[in-house]
């Protein structure tokens, strides 16, 4: 729901939406750095961002893209131990960044907002039980499968390239083209068009259960 965030800004109380510091940044250009201590939440309002960390091998591994109306940085405002993921402009981008003290304000104040934020903390699966990007032992074939579902919960499936996936597994074209063959075969998932397809979502869904992945 990336329009959800706008309209809760927008509905805000005063002083929260006097406080918002309007940023413009250029494609390629870092938004967060990786291991930076982040105090402000950003709401995106155009363009589009990925979100960057490294695996064990110094892989860049690309964990998710942001779009307009969606929201990011706020793991690190309340864990005051935890650092940022690098976020870099996918293209030019305007953003509105709030620091925490006004997030924290504009969650006593409105309760739907609130609601929001405790959506999206539990929503952050690379925060969580799991890792896609290299830091746990997971096979090629379970990290494939976990993010071809995660795409298709975000709503990015029509979105996802092979080269993607090659970023964000941290391999070559043959091993994903390997993978991505093999799936087909057990009629799980396809690549056809150059789009990526689920064939069967309940044996998706079953196989990443059976692995511990939802």
């Amino acid at each position: 729901m990336p329009d959800e965030f706008t309209q809760l800004f927008a509905r805000a109380p005063e002083e929260v939406r006097a406080a918002a510091v309007r940023l413009k940044v250029k494609k390629g250009e870092p938004i967060l750095r990786l291991h930076e201590r982040n105090r402000s939440l950003y709401l995106l309002l155009e363009g589009e961002a990925d979100v960057y960390t490294e695996n064990r091998n110094n892989y860049s591994t690309t964990l998710r893209t942001y779009r307009a109306g969606e929201f990011f940085g706020e793991m690190e405002l309340f864990d005051e131990e935890r650092t940022a993921l690098a976020v870099i402009a996918k293209k030019d981008s305007t953003l509105l960044q709030l620091h925490r003290d006004y997030v924290l304000l504009w969650m006593k104040k409105d309760f739907e907002f609130t609601m929001a934020m405790c959506r999206k903390l539990c929503s952050n699966d690379y925060g969580g039980r799991v890792s896609t990007n290299g830091m746990k032992p997971l096979p090629l074939k379970d990290r494939y499968l976990y993010l071809l579902y995660q795409s298709m919960r975000f709503g990015e499936l029509d979105e996802l390239t092979k080269a993607d996936l090659c970023t964000r597994l941290g391999t070559d074209i043959r091993c994903v083209n390997r993978i991505v063959a093999g799936c087909r075969e057990e009629g799980i998932a396809r690549y056809e068009n150059r789009r990526f397809h689920i064939m069967d979502k309940r044996k998706l869904c079953a196989l990443l259960d059976e692995r511990g992945l939802l």
